[in-house]
């Protein structure tokens, strides 16, 4: 696209003009917002930030249906000299249009920006940034991880030239005192910096913010960890009382797989039996599911005598995001090599679980992540109740999801994975009966869905109430959880179609409103799929809210665990074990936050509230 005065990047995907007299597209019909959003667009009306050398793609849904598209944009404020410019672009017969930019953002279109689209008369804007780019080498699994005694390299370019940087920080989310800090450095001739800054030390363990300021531009910010080592924590040799809690109960180790190991060892030294892990093989190189449960540190989580049961939250080689399709694409799925390669890896992960653990009494559940969260754009429950993040996640679909046009489709597609990965688990199971392998251990297949009611009632909605720190749900729940609705959901349309052991429920639809809505939710999922085999794979609270106290997030927690256990779940799982001073059980310091006391006491056999933890 060209702007009089000012070059910028050109379309790839030019559609052929059709003048129309307004014609409708069947969402503008049913009301739904015209859109224009940008590909890392998360809600309308919200800016993207953009790096010089980024590819911007633009999409458009919901607008009048085969009509011309006018553009016109800003930046810093000031009209480009595109005013209502034509370059032959028409939205479809479904209004929606999207395409790529030819050519990346360069140092020229730095600043803050507004794209407008007219079409058909209607008028929509988007507004968007263009920063410098500044990157941090990266150290731990190909991830931006420190550790103490390391170093790291800033990058900067696609800066103004010759200009003074100044620096700003935080360390878990406070400033550090550095802010707008000059140590003499300037960008060269070419608008490039790099320099290697001095070792970690113990004191800069947790998660950082780095942002340089440079002339007019607009600031730039990278994150990343710091952590004590790569073994941070010692293995634990012993064993711990087993009880009702301890077996049942387990916290959520969501990292980096070397470090995997280090998050059993906690759990283990905090007198728990239960883990839920994250279990995403790596991409590159490309893994396997066969070469991750292998690995040394999975190997010594998995090893770990205090350590009985086990969700294992799997992502294979086709969830990878160098592969032209993503994995809840269900064309993906019509080339049987590709199907029966899932089938091959889930396969050959179960006969490796059976053979290498047979006679230990460990269980094992494979289970997925969030699947109404996968098809939804991270959003499900937005999705159902937040017309703005409804309309961006539309607009954006196709390009998010690699062509797949909607969530419908994607769901769909998410359906014949877990297909192949339940085949997978039965075939291994099959294959453990008939060699002799399959006593003293036990592997299941679960599906975890993340929403009850709002996909299918979105008039279900939650609200805070700052005054006395509680949410609550704002309607009655249909007790028949899937009557004809509004939105497809895992739970309801998916589930009954593929078969499961056990069915994993990312509770925070219903412990955000309170442990008697999480028992109602239990017994509307048991009435509705006929099994009491429901895990809750995930909850938690996070400590950082304004309202949270040690005591609040607790006594929350607690209400929740009883709950769940009294009601017969499985498991139950907290989410999670490593964060900076959020939901973690413990920070990147290993320091114990707000439930940390409270598992120790719980998991020994104690009560709650016990002494100085209350």
């Amino acid at each position: 696209m060209r702007r009089i005065g000012l070059t910028v990047p050109l379309f790839l995907l030019i559609l052929g003009a059709g003048w129309a007299a307004r014609p409708a597209s069947a969402c503008e019909k049913a009301g739904q917002p015209f859109v224009l959003v940008l590909d890392r667009t998360v809600q309308v009306g919200v800016s993207s930030t953009y790096a010089v050398g980024d590819l911007t793609t633009y999409s458009i849904n919901c607008a009048p249906a085969n009509s011309p598209i006018y553009w016109s944009s800003t930046l810093n404020g000031v009209s480009t000299g595109e005013v209502n410019a034509f370059y032959g672009q028409s939205t479809d017969a479904n209004g929606h249009w999207s395409a790529t930019a030819s050519s990346p953002w360069q140092v020229a279109h730095l600043g803050r920006w507004t794209k407008t689209a007219n079409v058909g008369g209607l008028v929509v804007t988007v507004p968007f940034v263009i920063t410098p780019r500044l990157t941090v080498d990266n150290s731990v699994d190909g991830a931006p991880w420190y550790t103490v005694g390391s170093s790291s390299t800033y990058r900067i370019s696609g800066a103004p030239a010759n200009t003074p940087i100044y620096w700003s920080s935080t360390l878990n989310g406070q400033p550090t005192g550095e802010n707008h800090a000059f140590y003499n450095q300037f960008t060269d001739a070419n608008g490039n910096w790099s320099a290697v800054a001095g070792a970690w030390q113990p004191q800069h363990v947790g998660g950082w913010t780095k942002t340089a300021s440079i002339g007019s531009a607009p600031d730039t910010t990278v994150s990343f960890q710091v952590i004590p080592s790569l073994d941070p924590v010692p293995p634990f040799a012993g064993t711990t009382v087993f009880n009702d809690f301890s077996n049942r109960v387990g916290v959520y180790d969501w990292t980096t797989a070397s470090l995997i190991d280090d998050g059993a060892d906690q759990v283990a030294t905090l007198g728990g039996h239960a883990l839920h892990l994250l279990f995403s093989v790596g991409c590159n190189p490309q893994g396997s599911l066969v070469g991750l449960l292998t690995s040394a540190p999975m190997q010594e989580a998995i090893n770990n005598a205090n350590l009985k049961s086990f969700v294992l939250t799997a992502f294979d080689k086709t969830a990878c995001g160098n592969n032209a399709k993503i994995y809840v694409d269900p064309t993906l799925y019509n080339d049987p090599n590709v199907y029966n390669a899932v089938v091959a890896d889930y396969r050959d992960l179960t006969t490796n679980l059976y053979q290498l653990y047979h006679g230990t009494g460990k269980k094992f559940i494979l289970s997925n992540w969030e699947g109404d969260n996968a098809v939804y754009c991270s959003g499900a429950y937005a999705y159902a109740t937040d017309a703005t993040f409804r309309a961006a996640c539309d607009a954006n679909f196709p390009v998010l999801y690699k062509g797949v046009p909607d969530p419908a489709t994607a769901l769909s597609g998410f359906k014949r994975w877990l297909q192949a990965r339940r085949q997978g688990v039965q075939d291994g199971r099959s294959w453990a009966v008939a060699n002799g392998f399959a006593s003293g251990v036990d592997v299941s297949f679960a599906i975890e869905f993340n929403i009850v009611s709002s996909l299918k009632q979105p008039s279900c909605t939650v609200s805070f109430n700052n005054a006395t720190c509680l949410s609550q749900l704002n309607c009655t729940p249909n007790a028949n959880i899937c009557q004809a609705g509004t939105y497809q959901s895992v739970l309801c349309d998916v589930i009954p179609q593929v078969g499961y052991d056990y069915v994993s429920y990312s509770a925070y639809e219903s412990t955000n409103v309170s442990s008697a809505q999480l028992t109602s939710d239990l017994n509307r999922v048991r009435n509705f799929l006929g099994t009491s085999n429901v895990l809750i794979g995930e909850f938690g609270y996070n400590q950082a809210d304004s309202c949270a106290t040690p005591q609040n997030v607790r006594q929350r927690t607690h209400n929740v665990l009883n709950a769940a256990l009294s009601w017969g779940v499985p498991y139950i799982f907290q989410w999670v074990l490593f964060d900076n001073n959020q939901f973690g059980v413990y920070n990147y310091a290993l320091q114990p936050q707000a439930m940390a006391c409270y598992y120790q006491n719980r998991f020994a056999g104690g009560g709650y509230p016990a002494g100085s933890c209350n």
